[in-house]
């Protein structure tokens, strides 16, 4: 049911952010747009995160609490849209924040021309202190254009830089909440990339889809969250996801798309080789953790697949790394460009 009253239904996935989860909060219940619910969703934590979520409960009543089980970042997302009333829901995760106008500007962009979708951009803050500005776009798209933003959203071979690259994540905007439960449409649980998954469904049930060119999202490096740290495990999160997205992009019938399927997954691998080569560690693991990534049994088909692909160069020599195993190569190159020549 959607309740008339909230406008919009926020939703934020809490695990063991303790340090960083009143920010997030605060920009939210700051907001210059007021008729918004915040669903904070504690997944399991073990640290002081679920007190803070009950004390900001307390404080105002706009914000509703749920404590469950662990099960990832979808799962949380996923009971959270169960709990939410909101016209729109947006999604924000508990280390970043928002801009103060950033909910009262989309409500009005999205009820201005029946969006049911609006995408922004973002600002990357790095480690070190430093940010990006990332996916600052001014598109607009009815519902016959959709497959070309999706396209763009795989892999954009025209790509100039990081600020036009098409936001895969499913933070940065608001979605329809009428799209979403009239198509049952869900986070899958257990995926890495779980977003541009439910980005695809979303978009292919949607009329109309804006990208708003503005930076609301402050997306935060914190070392500690789950997209940000390197696990073994995610070399196969990616597998799978590239399997889900080839199966997705026909199952639409987007035969067209499979390659710019592949090249994303291309782009996935790219980072993470960068993850397991750069940080310290000792040679022998990172040369065993790159294998895994060159024994993949779907590279014969990628490598084939996009011989014809219009590809830039660098994802051309990741697939000339993958199929000749260059170890060597592959450490030599990111040693140097990313420590000594990306300056």
């Amino acid at each position: 049911m959607i309740d008339e009253d909230t406008k919009i239904s926020v939703i934020v996935p809490v695990y063991n952010v303790e340090k960083f989860i009143d920010r997030c909060v605060e920009s939210l219940v700051n907001q210059t747009f007021k008729d918004i619910e915040i669903i904070l969703v504690d997944d399991g934590s073990t640290d002081g995160s679920p007190a803070i979520c009950d004390e900001w409960a307390k404080k105002d009543s706009r914000i509703k609490v749920i404590h469950k089980k662990n099960g990832g970042a979808s799962d949380a997302r996923n009971a959270g849209l169960d709990l939410a009333k909101g016209r729109y829901v947006g999604f924000v995760d508990s280390d970043d924040f928002i801009e103060p106008d950033a909910y009262e500007t989309l409500f009005e962009e999205a009820e201005s021309k029946g969006y049911d979708v609006i995408y922004t951009g973002n600002k990357t803050y790095r480690s070190d202190g430093t940010f990006s500005v990332n996916g600052v776009l001014d598109i607009e798209y009815r519902k016959e254009e959709i497959p070309t933003h999706i396209k763009k959203m795989l892999y954009d071979e025209n790509l100039a830089s990081e600020r036009d690259h098409v936001v895969l994540s499913a933070s940065m905007g608001i979605y329809s909440r009428e799209v979403i439960e009239q198509n049952s449409l869900r986070f899958l649980v257990g995926y890495f990339g779980e977003d541009i998954l439910f980005n695809i469904d979303f978009l292919m049930h949607s009329e109309r889809v804006r990208c708003l060119p503005k930076s609301f999202y402050h997306y935060c490096y914190n070392g500690e969250s789950r997209t940000q740290s390197f696990k073994e495990s995610k070399i196969y999160q990616i597998f799978q996801l590239y399997e889900a997205l080839v199966d997705k992009v026909k199952r639409y019938g987007f035969q067209d798309m499979e390659w710019r399927a592949m090249l994303m997954f291309v782009d996935y691998m790219i980072w993470i080789t960068k993850s397991i080569i750069l940080p310290k560690g000792p040679i022998a693991r990172k040369r065993e953790l790159c294998g895994k990534v060159y024994d993949y049994d779907g590279w014969s088909q990628i490598i084939v697949a996009t011989h014809d692909a219009p590809i830039r160069r660098r994802e051309r020599l990741q697939m000339w790394i993958v199929k000749h195993k260059a170890f060597w190569i592959n450490y030599m190159v990111y040693v140097l460009y990313y420590r000594y020549l990306k300056k």
